[in-house]
């Protein structure tokens, strides 16, 4: 059985004459009382006394950033001891859960590098911020050994998307990237806006011309995506994925854009930009009554949500109810996962509590906007709770003079000229 560790018996291993790395930063639980362990093994976790993390301490001698317990549950190992023994710690049995996971998730997002077309502060050398990734990608996915899925906020394929299902790219920036194990599972998947500037689908009226639409689960060789929004059910895991094309919302970086320029930008690079704005607009609508009937109607206790915008581009309430729905708890816990800005973190969206949301655009494939890039990882536990925390790896392998974000285009640019009027009444079709 394992034990809880309480903090005066973890003082030994940080000695008093070694200050810490700063470079490293690993939680540290401020309570006395518990931390949290877990044991890496065939899908079982166990789960120590829930702890509350309040601040940082850095470790001598580790290095690698994980986030929550992630990372100094690692330094602790498996106690074995009678019921006696342990009491004698002052923890009662009950204190230690003892409980089969359900499952494990990897996030990811905007990590398509192209050779030739890329951001100004991300290193050139061959993939090599996002091939890190993808190798702190595996070493997780073998840790966890229960991966169940992956899900992709887009921009997989910088800058242009892919053409057709032949494309080389499918090649180049996933399969000859991602271990063969990382694609032995579904990779769910939307539109970023670099996907679609050369796919068929920003012209497509209908979904099934789309490049990266498939809605086969046993095709891995593609992402699973059966339609631009669509919703998949976990019963097993207590989940269901709600998958959103929020592409119509591209220029809401700007709170003062004028009013022809509220659209999606990239369509002006489309060979049909009206037909393109169109397009957004409606699968944006659809994106959010796909949601609000998913959130009525799921029999799951969490929905995993993602689209490749993150929460401070929903701000405008007056045109979407986004924000309003994804901070809802009353029938279900709501994690919501985005990209599109090149950072992993928590604290550059608008917040969704109770519920919780992550910005994971630090895939490693256009530029650091922060010095936070890598994945985030779910876990779900016995009861269906999820715990999800970023795996980052050293910004200086990556990044020169990461962050902080910058408005697109190069000084001065200027965004284009929409072709329909920002907010046009949409019939149903």
């Amino acid at each position: 059985m394992a034990r809880c560790v309480a903090l005066e018996e973890i003082q030994h291993i940080l000695p008093a004459d070694e200050e810490a790395d700063s470079a490293t930063t690993l939680p540290f639980f401020q309570s006395a009382a518990h931390l949290s362990w877990r044991k890496k093994s065939a899908g079982v976790a166990t789960l120590c006394c829930a702890a509350a993390l309040v601040g940082w301490v850095g470790l001598p001698g580790l290095r690698g950033q994980r986030s929550r317990e992630a990372g100094i549950t690692e330094l602790f190992e498996e106690s074995q001891g009678s019921g006696a023994e342990q009491a004698g710690t002052g923890y009662s049995q009950t204190d230690a859960v003892v409980q089969q996971r359900r499952g494990s998730f990897l996030v990811l997002g905007d990590w398509g590098w192209d050779e030739k077309v890329h951001g100004s502060n991300l290193y050139s050398g061959k993939q090599r911020c996002q091939r890190l990734i993808a190798e702190k990608m595996l070493e997780t996915y073998e840790e966890l050994g229960d991966v169940k899925f992956v899900i992709n906020v887009g921009d997989s394929f910088y800058p242009n998307g892919v053409k057709s299902k032949d494309d080389p790219q499918w090649d180049t920036k996933w399969r000859n990237v991602y271990d063969a194990k990382l694609r032995s599972v579904p990779w769910y998947s939307v539109y970023g806006n670099h996907d679609l500037i050369e796919d068929p689908c920003a012209c497509a009226k209908d979904s099934k011309d789309c490049a990266l639409v498939n809605n086969n689960t046993e095709d891995l060789n593609y992402f699973y995506m059966p339609d631009v929004n669509f919703n998949k059910e976990h019963p097993e895991l207590d989940v269901e994925i709600v998958a959103l094309d929020t592409n119509q919302y591209e220029w809401a970086w700007n709170r003062n854009a004028a009013m022809n320029t509220r659209c999606p930008l990239d369509c002006a690079w489309t060979k049909c930009q009206a037909q393109c704005e169109w397009n957004m607009k409606y699968r944006a609508r659809d994106a959010e009554l796909l949601l609000k009937d998913r959130y009525k109607k799921s029999p799951h206790k969490n929905l995993l949500v993602f689209s490749h915008y993150p929460t401070d581009y929903f701000w405008n309430r007056s045109q979407t109810d986004l924000l309003d729905i994804l901070s809802d708890s009353s029938l279900h816990h709501v994690e919501y996962f985005a990209g599109h800005r090149h950072s992993t973190d928590q604290t550059s969206t608008i917040s969704t509590a109770p519920n919780n949301n992550w910005l994971v655009g630090g895939g490693g494939g256009w530029s650091c906007d922060s010095p936070n890039q890598g994945f985030v990882v779910g876990e779900i536990d016995g009861n269906g709770d999820i715990n999800t925390y970023s795996v980052l790896v050293p910004h200086w392998e990556c990044c020169d003079k990461p962050g902080p974000p910058t408005p697109p285009g190069p000084s001065g640019w200027k965004p284009p000229t929409c072709k329909t009027p920002p907010y046009a009444h949409l019939q149903d079709i």
